[in-house]
């Protein structure tokens, strides 16, 4: 039994890198396609990196579980734009949700698509890649965890 709890306890510790490490490579992967391919089309349009910059990974308690999701909010973008014409080169980066409310985060509306914006999915195409990988690396991480 105690050799099984040790073994338990080497794949669940590998577990937990391996799901950081997959999360660091969505963010990666989703900002680099959303400074490549988001709003490009549009005419007039002015990135701000603010989108881009939020793109962050979110935990659960036990690092068992995440979701990769970009938190910006239009009061985000705002404060960047006015960062932007005042001269500033670097923009803070936002990797918490809101403590208001009523924030509205813009990223779904680019994702999926809001009244004339066209959708310009960068997420879902970033998931999809890093997740094509994915499952011959853990697998490849748990026999290592337990060798």
């Amino acid at each position: 039994m105690d050799e099984f709890n040790r073994e338990y306890a080497r794949a669940k510790a590998a577990s937990k890198i391996f799901i950081r490490n997959a999360a660091a490579e969505e963010v990666d992967e989703a900002q680099k396609i959303e400074s490549q391919k988001v709003g490009h089309s549009k005419s007039g349009y002015v990135p701000t990196g603010t989108l881009q910059g939020s793109i962050t990974p979110q935990f659960s308690e036990d690092g068992m579980k995440v979701s990769v999701v970009p938190l910006a909010t239009a009061e985000d973008a705002e404060k960047a734009r006015k960062q932007i014409k005042q001269g500033e080169k670097k923009i803070r980066k936002v990797n918490k949700p809101s403590k208001n409310e009523d924030a509205y985060y813009y990223g779904t509306a680019v994702e999926f698509g809001k009244g004339r914006n066209p959708k310009e999915p960068f997420m879902k195409p970033s998931g999809e890649k890093v997740a094509a990988h994915l499952e011959k690396k853990f697998e490849d991480t748990m026999r290592q965890a337990l060798e």
